[in-house]
């Protein structure tokens, strides 16, 4: 209009603004004094109200073969008021306009990471079926692909809403607890259409012609069938949709609403970075699991050691700053590299049945060699059977809490050769790892943690009397024989009862919660 009239020559009077839900927009112009009402939306909202589309359908069937998004552009043949909830007047088509959209160098690369971990990958499109299905076949996308319009969805969902009202009805009419052939015949009518309904979304990844709540109830029924669901999108119409999904993400160039719901923004709208965060997540999770097996393994240690020494012994295994010393140089310096070399991996198991399998039998273990270090010590000394200098009963104690403090330490370090294994002697499952920075890791704590134990000032500030370096190698002598224990132990099928009744408990806990929150879901989608 700005290039073939002047400013005073045309005016727009009135409009109806584009809406996902209508699929059509339209503006009442006038023109040199005469009134136009110009039409731009898809076809299968504009089509109805032309003559022969034949010649229009072939045009967009072979637009929509290629990849291209269509637009058709129509003038109503007659004046009407423009009202959004107006009916469309009949129409003459002007043009069919053709949008390609680009296909992303990295689009395969990054739906490949989702589809090798398992993932279904379904699009939710107001675009037409066809164009979506040529976008997967452009972009080489494998995979069968199902699909199915709106106003398919819209079929299954009216029907099983259909046969909901009559099993509603007629459930009314029958009394508590009472049974009828009617009822029965009209339960599993409902049964079969809530199936077909169910089938299709569960089945289907491409969705064409979608309104905006056709991608909620998709949404819903993913979630209402137990699938853990990532939704991304981009517009205001996606919002509700985005707000039930489990994980919700948005496009930086989308609408703030958008942004404002969503759990991440993909800046510079970089899809690239989700396999990345999929990644990440498998990184966090493995690191995760083998720093709780070390954390739990100790602490289960410093509840069985303590109990069992007030209770046997009638002192405390070792003093606070002691424990400092062996968390310090068992635990938390390990976890802290661990964390940054942590390898992304399957994780296909429960985290924390498999990190009880490992750190029972770890603790318990541990726990009977320290008790003996303890007693046998004791004894020995008690005993008279041999002496050191300067050593008083109370010496003799803090001697021997020294001692368990090390051989501890030894075996936490140790641990790292069995949780991130690189030698194949001392894998449980079988798998090792080529990287050298765990192994190198326990070198370096070893040596440290002995230097540290050996300086003036550390056994003044934990309370430990000048113990014999060849005791101290003893100590670590043990920690040696211990890994080789702990090894067997591990394999040891008679303690995977633990692990099988945990994991059968925690599965029963996680279905419960799940199958409450999918009730919750259903109740709010039936509503």
């Amino acid at each position: 209009l700005e290039g073939r009239y002047e400013p005073k020559q045309y005016e727009a009077i009135d409009e109806i603004r584009f809406s996902s839900e209508r699929k059509f927009s339209a503006a009442k112009i006038v023109i040199d004094g005469k009134v136009h009402i110009y039409y731009m939306g898809a076809l299968s909202s504009l089509g109805p109200h032309m003559g022969d589309t034949s010649r229009i359908e072939e045009l967009v069937s072979n637009y929509s073969s290629k990849g291209l998004r269509t637009v058709l552009f129509a003038e109503s043949v007659s004046d009407v008021e423009l009202e959004s909830d107006s009916d469309i007047p009949e129409l003459r088509p002007l043009a069919v306009f053709a949008i390609e959209d680009e296909v992303r160098p990295d689009c395969r690369e990054t739906i490949d990471v989702f589809l090798k971990n398992n993932m279904d990958l379904k699009v939710i499109s107001g675009d037409d079926p066809a164009t979506v299905d040529a976008l997967f076949t452009i972009a080489n996308i494998p995979g069968e692909r199902k699909i199915v319009s709106g106003d398919r969805l819209a079929e299954l969902g009216s029907k099983r809403q259909e046969a909901s009202d009559r099993l509603a009805s007629v459930k009314s009419g029958v009394a508590d607890g009472k049974t009828t052939p009617e009822l029965e015949a009209v339960q599993e009518e409902f049964r079969q259409a809530d199936k077909e309904y169910v089938d299709c979304i569960l089945e289907t990844n491409i969705f064409g012609r979608m309104k905006p709540d056709q991608k909620e109830e998709v949404i819903d029924t993913l979630r209402a069938n137990g699938r853990y669901v990532t939704m991304v999108g981009d517009g205001v119409n996606d919002v509700k949709s985005l707000k039930k999904a489990n994980v919700s993400v948005a496009l930086e160039s989308g609408s703030g609403a958008a942004r404002g719901v969503a759990d991440m923004v993909l800046v510079k709208d970089n899809f690239s970075a989700l396999p990345k965060a999929l990644v990440e997540g498998k990184r966090t999770v493995s690191g995760m699991r083998n720093i709780l097996k070390i954390y739990i393994s100790r602490n289960l240690v410093l509840a069985i050691l303590i109990a069992m020494s007030l209770i046997f012994l009638n002192r405390a295994p070792f003093n606070p700053m002691q424990n400092m010393y062996y968390s310090l140089f068992a635990v938390g310096l390990s976890a802290f590299f661990m964390s940054f070399w942590a390898k992304p991996s399957d994780n296909s198991e429960l985290v924390l049945p498999k990190v009880l399998r490992y750190a029972l039998p770890t603790a318990f273990t541990i726990s009977i060699f320290g008790l003996l270090i303890m007693a046998v010590f004791d004894y020995l000394m008690l005993e008279g059977i041999f002496t050191f200098d300067g050593y008083d009963q109370y010496g003799v104690e803090q001697a021997a809490s020294g001692l368990v403090v090390l051989f501890l330490t030894f075996c936490g370090i140790f641990q790292l050769l069995v949780v991130d294994p690189h030698f194949r002697i001392f894998s449980i499952d079988g798998e090792v790892h080529k990287d050298w920075k765990p192994l190198a890791l326990m070198v370096l704590l070893s040596v440290t943690s002995l230097l540290v134990y050996n300086l003036d000032a550390s056994c003044t500030l934990m309370s430990i009397p000048a113990i014999p370096f060849w005791l101290q190698l003893s100590m670590i002598g043990l920690a040696i024989v211990w890994l080789f224990v702990q090894h067997i132990t591990l394999k040891w099928n008679k303690f995977t009862f633990m692990e099988d009744a945990l994991e059968s408990w925690y599965l029963k806990f996680l279905n419960k919660n799940l199958q409450k929150e999918n009730e919750r879901f259903k109740e709010s989608h039936s509503s």
